[in-house]
């Protein structure tokens, strides 16, 4: 089982990955909104942590496209929160968020620094509340290998 990490900052995407081997799970990680998309639409993962501001291909400019990458979760059936970092009540600090309307309404847990696993430890913990993970992504991972293609959820 593989957790996708989308984030532009080395440091961060290191604590990250050392967050995630500590619990034994293995971890992508990307640095833009370019690869994330295709990483989605290639592999199967039981949850995906994406940063909200990301350039759009390699060396660009940070944007705000982390929810363009959460749509694209979203119709694939993957699980993801956003983690985002900045200066949050005159300090250093990263929230976690549910979903877009908490982002817009700026309603997330505060959490300390992403350079602080604690931070990821808060995003995963946020993940696992949403169900559970481990039988959407054994759904997921069947219906790939039988279809030869990643699940994509209906329009309604």
């Amino acid at each position: 089982m593989k957790v996708l990490i989308v984030e532009d900052r080395f440091d961060n995407a290191v604590t990250a990955m050392q967050f995630f081997s500590s619990k034994g799970i293995e971890t992508v990680v990307v640095g833009d909104a370019e690869m994330a998309i295709e990483k989605l639409q290639e592999e199967v993962f039981l949850a995906a942590i994406l940063d909200v501001e990301i350039p759009q291909r390699k060396g660009g400019k940070p944007e705000k496209l982390g929810p363009k990458v959460g749509k694209i979760a979203k119709k694939l059936g993957t699980s993801y929160v956003y983690l985002t970092g900045g200066y949050f009540h005159h300090g250093p600090q990263a929230k976690v968020f549910l979903d877009e309307l908490c982002l817009e309404k700026d309603e997330g847990d505060l959490v300390p620094d992403k350079t602080n696993s604690l931070a990821w430890a808060k995003a995963w913990e946020t993940l696992q509340s949403m169900g559970n993970l481990q039988a959407i992504y054994d759904t997921q991972v069947r219906y790939k290998k039988y279809t030869g293609k990643n699940y994509e959820r209906r329009k309604r």
